[in-house]
């Protein structure tokens, strides 16, 4: 049964350990799935790629801003209290248009900032203000042919 110092299994033997090797692969392909790095993404704006066609040099400082206010909770379809929760969210976007090598290019940075204020019986939720990470971005246009209206 033995070769030296390898073991080799005829017949049913073989097959048990062909067996338990698909049953390992099985079990650790979950494993492996719920070992998954969290995605990283940046939410893109409408027309956001057809501004290849701003000249280099250009400068571009950009304000979105929300205000939310919500007056009413819920739970389960009933609501549960009343009060305000109210939300102002902006983000300061500024862009400069560049040449990099033969391609355009728009290096960006935001900052996103904002402020919650609860009240009545929302209360105790309190209020808070604050500024978010700087995000650093940008978008390289591999097509610049701006006589042709190509981008």
């Amino acid at each position: 049964m033995t070769n030296g110092s390898r073991v080799r299994f005829k017949g049913a033997m073989a097959r048990h350990f062909g067996d338990l090797r698909a049953l390992a692969v099985a079990a650790l392909l979950p494993l492996l799935a719920m070992h998954s790095q969290p995605a990283r993404a940046l939410d893109l704006d409408a027309d956001d790629y057809a501004s290849g066609a701003i000249p280099a040099g250009t400068n571009l400082a950009l304000l979105y801003y929300q205000h939310a206010q919500r007056n009413k909770v819920y739970s389960d379809g009933n609501q549960v209290a009343g009060g305000d929760l109210k939300s102002d969210v902006g983000i300061l976007r500024l862009v400069r248009f560049v040449d990099i090598g033969g391609f355009r290019a728009d290096p960006q940075i935001l900052l996103p900032f904002g402020s919650l204020k609860a009240s009545n019986d929302l209360n105790a939720l309190g209020s808070t203000s604050g500024v978010g990470d700087l995000i650093v971005t940008g978008t390289v246009w591999l097509v610049n042919k701006p006589d042709q209206g190509e981008f």
